[in-house]
């Protein structure tokens, strides 16, 4: 509790006595911005098999923990509900931020249809659904990861406005939409694979259309911080303004803009070159 009080996680007022302030709000379940299920993930026996296996991925470029669980991350969620709970609450608590921030960074009102691609539960969809009336939207997930969507997109998709579809983005990606949206999709992808899906985002894409990826800044301090991260977990890494200008140009897209957001995010806009 000390060492967090000098991080400016906690206060101690009194010796011994120590207090919440704005940051370790962030901790606690009942706040609105709680990041709580992510820091539980991180600190989790199943995150640390991977940082204990880290030389495997500094001397291979392939992730420490897929390694260390003896097969794909996500396979292993998928056979053991219990980490899944756990990694599901974590990327849940980052969701609700940064779809805030991707909505005051960017203007999706130009949209008739947006596709989150690999949009996991479907609360940045749900976000975007809520925020912009006329929008219509399709999530596009795995399987098992889709059906746990119903829940935030039930009401939109009775409404018609939203549905579901569950796929492989390294096969196809529904077509027809006026907006891709890839968020931290492409960062656990090798370039081979982030050039598949890609293309498949091109050839799906509807004339005119836009591709949003969104990407934490390796130039920031979580940005460095979560870069080897990736390392550990997938054996990849952010990529730098040149390296995702030469993805996105080398799969059919031309780079517009770079969108800074309040986040740790920032958005590769394309359209189709």
């Amino acid at each position: 509790m000390r060492a967090l009080a000098a991080l400016g996680i906690f206060a101690e007022p009194q010796p011994r006595q120590f207090v919440n302030i704005p940051l370790g709000d962030l901790l606690r379940s009942d706040d609105p911005n709680s990041l709580r299920g992510y820091a539980v993930l991180v600190s989790s026996a199943m995150i640390l098999r991977g940082w204990a296996n880290l030389p495997h991925a500094v001397q291979t470029d392939e992730g420490a923990l897929d390694d260390a669980l003896g097969m794909e991350v996500y396979a292993y969620l998928q056979q053991n509900p219990a980490d899944a709970a756990v990694f599901d609450a974590a990327m849940s608590s980052v969701s609700g931020q940064e779809a805030a921030a991707l909505r005051d960074a960017y203007d999706f009102s130009r949209f008739g249809t947006l596709v989150d691609v690999g949009g996991g539960r479907g609360l940045v969809l749900a976000s975007f659904l809520d925020a912009y009336r006329a929008l219509q939207g399709v999530l596009f997930e795995l399987p098992k990861v889709a059906e746990g969507a119903r829940a935030p997109l039930d009401r939109y998709v009775k409404d018609g406005r939203c549905r579901i579809e569950a796929g492989d983005f390294c096969a196809r990606i529904p077509p027809g939409a006026d907006a891709y949206l890839l968020k931290r999709v492409l960062v656990v992808l090798d370039d081979d694979r982030s050039r598949q899906v890609l293309r498949n985002c091109r050839n799906a894409i509807a004339s005119g259309g836009r591709l949003l990826v969104a990407e934490p800044d390796p130039s920031t301090l979580y940005g460095r911080l979560y870069d080897i991260f990736m390392l550990m977990a997938h054996g990849t890494r952010l990529r730098s303004e040149s390296e995702m200008r030469e993805l996105l140009e080398g799969s059919g897209f031309h780079l517009t803009s770079i969108i800074g957001t309040r986040s740790a995010l920032r958005v590769f806009e394309g359209q189709p070159g």
